[in-house]
């Protein structure tokens, strides 16, 4: 059952899109979201390419020169079925496979949407995802460096959404092996969670006390990173107690 759904999502993934492997996997479809590049959201992925196997759609003289509907349906139905192929290839654990249908399904959105809607973060969100399993962890965090710069755009800093997004972004970070960069964010969500008129869950406060110890000792400030440790030792200790 598991490799007929594969086969499926191969199928699905690669048909209807002439010229993918030379377009919609193309690097530079995405190097927008690059490390840093976070505030290049929508414009940073407009590669604008038709996916439906179908001529572009040609301006419309009304309507603010809006595609016809029959061109932005095929762009949703690209969209859906890359991101199906993509979460089919992601259960399977075949992350490359994954990877091309999530930015094909990111490609076709693009023509519809923006990187900032609701679909589109959770495309790239997905994208950051497999990229991490790859240990491709500058292209994972330039993804989820998007994502926050539209939670921040949304939410504001002081947000436990946007607290969460640093501490992922931090995370990640520390993989690649910045660590600088990653005690940054988590100083920002630390002074955030402070500032926040709903107390932070304390399991989550933990959670980041013991990756700010972790990107401690990733730059050998080992006397730094097990005073941090106490500190999550003690909201523990208090957490269990009030228990």
């Amino acid at each position: 059952m598991l490799k007929q759904s594969i086969l499926l999502a191969m199928i699905m993934c690669l048909a209807g899109t002439p010229g993918f492997a030379q377009g919609a996997f193309e690097m530079g479809a995405t190097r927008g979201l690059s490390v840093g590049a976070g505030a290049g959201t929508a414009a940073a992925i407009a590669g604008n390419r038709n996916r439906g196997g179908q001529p572009a759609a040609a301006a419309s003289p009304v309507a603010g020169n809006k595609q016809p509907a029959a061109a932005n349906t095929v762009s949703k139905d690209d969209t859906e079925r890359n991101r199906v192929s993509g979460q089919e290839f992601q259960k399977a654990g075949r992350m490359a496979e994954a990877e091309k249908c999530y930015r094909a399904a990111l490609l076709s959105l693009s023509k519809t949407k923006g990187a900032d809607s609701e679909e589109g973060q959770k495309l790239i969100e997905n994208l950051s995802s497999v990229c991490c399993s790859q240990k491709k962890y500058a292209e994972a965090a330039g993804f989820y460096s998007t994502i926050l710069t539209v939670t921040v755009k949304q939410y504001g800093a002081d947000d436990s959404r946007t607290i969460a997004a640093k501490h992922h972004l931090a995370d990640i970070l520390t993989e690649k092996g910045d660590q600088v960069a990653a005690i940054k964010h988590l100083d920002e969500a630390i002074a955030s969670a402070k500032r926040l008129q709903t107390p932070l869950d304390q399991s989550k406060m933990i959670e980041m006390l013991d990756s700010y110890a972790i990107a401690l000792r990733g730059l050998d400030r080992e006397a730094e990173a097990n005073q941090i440790e106490r500190r999550a030792t003690e909201l523990y200790a208090a957490r269990e107690k009030g228990q």
